[in-house]
């Protein structure tokens, strides 16, 4: 009757998630947080003057940014919303990256042109977002064998 018991309630017991897999939903969103930080500080300095990410490409870092945390927030333990951030941050990233280049550009012509911390820390938001969302995914699917 003991080995009958302690079988059944091997059975009952759920598996551990891996600790890996347990990490990324918190590091991905930790890299959204990152990319929206990075959106609202300022993009561009021109003199004195300094222009926040909300006035161009950074309003839609940050709808990409809220649709990422909407898919790690609804959908738990399916591959779709790693796909969704893939995109999003892919998105992200291209935005980060064109204004990088349009306002190195600026700069290289203009001494009072300079990029501002927050598409610099956009830019690295990003790309550590399309990092995580990846690795999550090869991970899950791995694990599903």
């Amino acid at each position: 009757m003991t080995e009958q018991a302690n079988s059944h309630a091997a059975v009952s017991i759920p598996a551990r998630v891996p600790r890996a897999r347990r990490a990324f939903p918190i590091a991905i969103t930790a890299t959204i947080a990152v990319t929206a930080l990075g959106a609202v500080l300022p993009w561009a300095t021109v003199g004195h003057l300094s222009f926040n990410g909300t006035e161009g490409g950074g309003v839609l870092n940050l709808i990409l940014a809220g649709v990422g945390l909407a898919a790690m927030l609804v959908a738990r333990r399916r591959a779709w919303p790693m796909v969704v951030n893939m995109v999003c941050a892919a998105l992200a990233g291209m935005v980060a990256l064109l204004n990088l280049s349009d306002v190195g550009r600026l700069a290289s012509g203009f001494d009072a042109v300079s990029v501002g911390s927050g598409l610099w820390i956009s830019a690295a938001g990003t790309a550590a977002w399309v990092v995580t969302s990846a690795l999550a995914l090869v991970t899950r699917r791995r694990a599903r064998g």
